[in-house]
């Protein structure tokens, strides 16, 4: 076999591996391997707000007149962990909620499903290191 017969084999043979490892990773499920998430990082969810969140609790967290609630300073937001904070994020608040005050649904993940965990977890630190 020539030098270049070798080197052609195992390019072949690491393209042939490097596809079964990435099926195999792509036909896992989320129940599978769960998400890794850090604790908040405040600036990375300074980022995710703005782009998201903005839109209705305002760019400087004040809030939005019929639209969504200020979030600094918030009686409310103070008063609540960040995970509790992250699962609000998650499950949003529905008009027909009890603690809904405004009459305006906060969709869950913000309205944005492909919001990731750690993307929440994020936003919720910028929003508690505002108050």
């Amino acid at each position: 076999m020539t030098k270049t017969s070798v080197v052609l084999v195992l390019g072949a043979f690491t393209l042939a591996l490097g596809a079964c490892v990435q099926g195999s990773a792509s036909s896992s499920t989320d129940t599978d391997i769960p998400d890794i998430v850090m604790p908040g990082d405040p600036l990375a969810g300074a980022a995710v707000y703005t782009a998201l969140c903005s839109n209705c609790h305002g760019r400087d967290l004040q809030g939005v007149t019929g639209l969504g609630k200020p979030l600094a300073p918030s009686e409310f937001v103070a008063g609540t962990s960040e995970d509790d904070l992250v699962s609000l994020i998650i499950m949003g608040r529905l008009i027909n909620h009890p603690d809904n005050t405004t009459g305006v649904s906060m969709l869950p993940r913000g309205g944005n499903p492909s919001l990731g965990d750690q993307a929440i977890h994020d936003v919720a630190a910028y929003i508690k290191a505002h108050n």
